[in-house]
C-alpha cells in the first residue's frame, strides 16, 4: 500500500499546486447580427470550461489563459462559429468582434444546438479522437468509459460497466436520443463483441456519474449520452479500418441540404478468445450497418432518420478448462481440469429505426418530434457434459484423478419489442432555456428461461443441483412527463431545475423525480457545483424473468443524488475537478452475480447508501493530445430493511480505482504518438461455497449468500502505437501496433468451487482469469 499511497499523495500535491494558477489574459469584443448588426443579448463565449455571455449591447468580456484557445460563440437561431486566439505576456489583451449569420438565412445550420448551455460541471465530455486513440478490445465506446471518473469494468472481454457502487443494469445510454440497452443473457463477457456504438461516427460523447438532468431517464446511476455526426463537410469523407479483430468502414458525405453517414463493422476475434483459460473451437462474430442522416425541408425544418441492425454469434465446443490454485506455498501449484464434450452457443440480434422531425418557429422556440421502433433477441444454448479431475501436479499434464462429473442444459430466449414516441419543446426567454417533454413507450417483453445443471460421482461432494423454468411475457409500458429549466441568474452564477414524472404500468406507480442543480464561478477559470435528485429503477428484465405473472410484488428501487464539485482550469488549459457524492439507496432488491449475469431476489427488502470523491486531472500534457488522471474512493453498503440487522459492503464496493490514460508524441515528429491506458481498483466482491446438509441428508456444496469475500485487485496495462502520415491531398493513413494487457497480468473475473479434499471440506476456489496479453496491428485510412 505504501506505493500507492504515495502515487495518491503526488496526485492530490499537483492537483492542490494547479488550483493556485490563474487566468491572465483577457478577450474581449462585441457579438451581432451578421445582416442586420443589431446586438445579441445573452450569446454564450465559451474557450473549454471558461464562459460568459452579451450583456444587452452585445459586449463581452472573457478571461482566458495564456496560449492559442478556440473560442466558440452561440446563439439560439443562429450558426454557432469558433475562432482561434493568442494571448501571451507580451500580448495579454485581444479583441475579436463577431457578427453570427442566423439559421434562416444558412439553412444548412437549422436547430443544431441545444437551447440549453452545454458547459455542466456534472457531465464528463470526451472527445470521438480520444475514444479513436484509446486501445481497448475492439476499440469500443463503451469500454473507453472505463477511464472516467466514477465508472469501473474488472473485464475487458465485456462492454458492461458499473458507476459508484451501482451494478451493470443502472445506467442509461443514450444514441442519437434513443434509449438502447446492452444484452441480458451474457455470462462471462466472453460471448459479446462490439457493443452498438460505432465510435467513427460519433460526434458528442456526455457522461454523468450522477445528478442526470430530468430530460433523461430512469436509471439509479448514470446516463451517457452519445450523437452522430449530423453535419459534414462538403464532398465524400471516410474512414476505411482494419486490424486482427475485425474491420469497419464509415462513409459521409454533405450534399446540398441533406447530410448521411453510413458505417458497417465486422468483428472476427478468434485470435483474442482462443487464447483464453478454455481451450477448444471458437467461432465468434459480429457485424452491424448504420445509418445516420438529415434533410433540411422549406419552412426551418428538418427531417432526421437513424437505423442500425446488429449482429452477434459466439459458438464454442469447448474441449478442457483447466484452473490453477496453490498448496502450502507458492512452488505447490495444483490444477482442475475440466474436460467437456458437447457445444454451447450465443446469438444477440437488434435492430433499431429512428425518424426525427424538428421545425423552427423562431430564434428562441424549437419543437421536435421523434419515434423509434427496438427490436432486439437473444438465445443461449448450451449442451455439456463434463468430467472433472483434480492434478496434485499442475505441471505433470493427465498426472490427476477422477473426482466428478456434470451435466448442464441451457436454453434461455429473450425478445423485446419498443416502442417510444418522444416529442419535446426547446424555449429560450429572457434568462430561461426551457425544455419540456414526453416519453411514452410501449415495451412487450418474451423471457424463456430453462436452466439445468446437476453433478454426479462417487469420489467427492456434489454441487447443490440447480433446476431454473420459468415463461414471462409482461408489458413494461410507461409515460413520462419532463421540464427543465436552466436560469441564468447572473453571468456567474447559474440554476437548473427539473422535474420528471413517470407512470410505470407493470407496477402502477407513479414516480416524481426532482433533480437540478447550481452552478457558480467565482472566477472565470473556477466553478463551483451542487447537484442533487431522486432516480428512480423499475423492474426490468433482470428483476422480472425468473419471476411467474402471476407475482407482481416488486417495485421501483430508487436513489437520492447529492453531488458538490469544484472545477478549475489552468493557465495551461489543464482541468482539475474534484466531485464528492452521496448516493441514500432504499427499496433495494438484493442480488448477487453470477459473472454478468444479475440474480435478482424477489423483494424490495433492503437499504444502503454510498459515498466517496473522484479526483481529475485533464488536458493537453501534450499539444492536441487529451490526458485523463483520475482517483476515486468508494463505500458502498446495504442492510437488510428489518430493524437492528447489520450494514454489508455490496458486491461492487471498488473502494480504490485509479485511471490513467496518457498520450505523447515525439516532439520532432508529431505524426509518431503512443497512447497508454491503465487501470488498477481493488477487488469487488463475491460470495464463498460452504458445504451443508440438503432435504435428503446428503452433504452439498452451496453459495454462502450471507458471508462476502474480497477478489484480487484488478490491474490492466494497455499500450498503443500510431504513426501517421498524409497519402493524399485530402487522405491521412495510419499505421496502428497495440500491446493489450502488456504486463500479462492474470486478472480474476471469478472463481470455480470444487470440494478436492475428504479431510477438508471446505471447497477449494479455482480462479477464472481473463484475457493475457495480445499484440494487435492495424491500419486506418481517413479521406477527409
Amino acid at each position: 500500500m505504501r506505493p500507492f499511497r504515495r502515487l495518491l499523495g503526488v496526485l492530490i500535491a499537483l492537483a492542490f499546486a494547479l488550483t493556485l494558477a490563474h487566468a491572465q489574459g483577457q478577450l474581449s469584443g462585441t457579438v451581432k447580427d451578421r445582416e442586420t448588426g443589431l446586438p445579441l443579448t445573452a450569446c454564450a463565449v465559451s474557450s473549454g470550461s471558461y464562459g460568459t455571455t452579451t450583456d444587452s449591447l452585445g459586449r463581452y468580456a472573457l478571461t482566458l489563459p495564456f496560449g492559442s484557445l478556440d473560442v466558440t460563440f452561440r446563439y439560439v437561431g443562429y450558426v454557432p462559429l469558433t475562432r482561434r486566439i493568442s494571448l501571451t505576456d507580451r500580448h495579454p489583451t485581444a479583441r475579436l468582434d463577431i457578427r453570427l449569420a442566423s439559421s434562416v438565412l444558412t439553412m444548412r445550420e437549422v436547430t443544431v444546438e441545444q437551447s440549453q448551455p452545454d458547459e455542466t460541471p456534472t457531465v464528463q465530455k470526451m472527445e470521438p479522437t480520444d475514444v479513436r486513440n484509446m486501445p481497448t478490445v475492439y476499440n469500443d465506446v463503451l469500454r473507453s468509459i472505463q477511464i472516467l471518473p466514477g465508472a469501473s469494468a474488472n473485464n475487458e472481454l465485456s462492454s458492461a460497466y458499473n458507476v459508484r457502487g451501482g451494478n451493470y443494469d443502472e445506467n442509461l445510454i443514450y444514441l442519437n436520443g434513443y434509449e438502447i440497452n446492452r444484452p441480458y443473457l451474457l455470462r462471462q463477457g466472453v460471448e459479446e463483441s462490439q457493443s452498438l456504438l460505432n465510435s467513427d461516427m460519433t460526434d458528442r460523447l456526455n457522461f454523468y456519474g450522477g445528478a442526470f438532468p430530468a430530460t433523461l431517464g430512469d436509471k439509479m446511476s448514470s446516463a451517457l449520452e452519445v450523437d452522430y455526426v449530423r453535419e459534414h463537410p462538403r464532398g465524400l469523407g471516410g474512414v476505411l479500418r482494419a486490424d486482427l479483430l475485425g474491420q469497419g468502414l464509415t462513409l459521409h458525405q454533405h450534399a446540398g441540404k441533406l447530410d448521411w453517414s453510413i458505417g458497417g463493422r465486422y468483428s472476427n476475434p478468434n485470435l483474442l478468445v482462443s487464447s483464453l483459460q478454455t481451450s477448444g473451437t471458437y467461432r465468434p462474430s459480429f457485424l452491424d450497418g448504420q445509418l445516420f442522416a438529415n434533410y433540411l425541408l422549406p419552412g426551418r425544418s428538418r427531417v432526421e432518420l437513424f437505423a442500425l441492425s446488429a449482429s452477434n454469434r459466439f459458438d464454442l465446443i469447448p474441449k478442457e478448462w483447466e484452473g490453477n490454485f496453490t498448496g502450502i506455498n507458492y512452488q505447490d501449484v495444483r490444477a482442475v481440469d475440466i474436460v467437456y464434450r458437447g457445444q454451447r452457443s450465443y446469438t444477440w440480434r437488434s435492430s433499431l429505426a429512428g425518424l426525427k422531425y424538428e421545425k423552427v418557429f423562431g430564434p428562441r422556440t424549437r419543437l421536435s418530434l421523434a419515434g423509434a421502433y427496438l427490436y432486439s433477441t437473444e438465445a443461449e444454448n448450451t449442451d455439456l457434459s463434463a468430467d472433472v479431475f483434480y492434478n496434485p501436479y499442475a505441471w505433470e499434464h493427465g498426472a490427476g484423478y477422477y473426482l466428478k462429473s456434470r451435466i448442464e442444459r441451457n436454453h434461455n430466449r429473450l425478445a423485446l419489442n419498443t416502442l417510444q414516441f418522444l416529442p419535446a419543446l426547446h424555449h429560450t426567454a429572457g434568462a430561461h432555456s426551457l425544455v419540456a417533454g414526453l416519453d411514452l413507450r410501449a415495451v412487450t417483453m418474451q423471457s424463456h428461461i430453462n436452466e439445468f445443471l446437476q453433478d454426479y460421482g462417487d469420489s467427492t461432494v456434489q454441487d447443490s443441483p440447480v433446476t431454473a423454468l420459468s415463461n414471462h411475457s409482461p408489458k413494461l409500458n410507461s409515460g413520462s412527463a419532463y421540464v427543465q429549466d436552466v436560469i441564468a441568474l447572473a453571468p456567474y452564477l447559474r440554476l437548473d431545475l427539473g422535474l420528471r414524472a413517470t407512470r410505470y404500468g407493470y407496477t402502477k406507480e407513479t414516480l416524481i423525480s426532482p433533480r437540478g442543480g447550481i452552478y457558480f464561478n467565482p472566477t472565470a477559470s473556477s466553478t463551483l457545483s451542487l447537484a442533487a435528485g431522486v432516480y428512480y429503477q423499475p423492474p426490468f428484465y433482470y428483476e422480472l424473468s425468473r419471476l411467474p405473472d402471476t407475482v407482481r410484488t416488486l417495485k421501483s428501487q430508487r436513489a437520492i443524488h447529492l453531488l458538490a464539485g469544484w472545477e478549475h482550469q489552468t493557465e495551461r488549459g489543464l482541468v482539475v475537478r474534484t466531485e464528492v457524492f452521496y448516493k441514500k439507496l432504499d427499496n433495494l432488491i438484493p442480488y448477487t452475480l453470477d459473472g454478468l449475469r444479475i440474480l435478482y431476489t424477489d423483494q424490495n427488502s433492503a437499504r444502503g447508501y454510498a459515498y466517496g470523491t473522484d479526483i481529475l486531472l485533464h488536458g493537453e500534457l501534450t499539444q492536441h493530445l487529451n490526458s485523463w488522471i483520475s482517483y476515486g474512493f468508494l463505500n458502498t453498503k446495504e442492510r437488510d430493511a428489518a430493524a437492528g440487522s447489520q450494514y454489508r459492503r455490496r458486491l461492487l464496493d471498488q473502494t480504490h480505482t485509479l485511471r490513467l490514460f496518457l498520450q505523447d508524441q515525439m516532439p520532432e515528429h508529431p505524426n509518431v504518438q503512443v497512447h497508454n491506458r491503465m487501470l488498477f481498483g481493488s477487488g469487488y466482491l463475491y460470495h464463498p461455497q460452504i458445504m451443508t446438509q440438503d432435504a435428503a441428508g446428503h452433504t452439498v456444496a452451496v453459495t454462502d449468500y450471507t458471508q462476502t469475500r474480497t477478489f484480487p485487485m484488478y490491474f490492466r496495462a494497455d499500450v498503443g502505437f500510431s504513426i501517421r502520415w498524409k497519402s493524399v491531398k485530402h487522405g491521412e493513413t495510419i499505421l496502428i501496433v497495440e500491446v493489450l494487457n502488456a504486463f500479462n497480468r492474470a486478472n480474476v473475473s471469478g472463481f470455480s468451487f470444487f470440494p478436492i479434499f475428504p479431510s477438508d471440506p471446505a471447497p477449494q476456489k479455482i480462479p477464472e482469469v481473463l484475457s493475457g496479453r495480445f499484440f494487435n496491428f492495424g491500419v486506418e485510412y481517413h479521406l477527409n
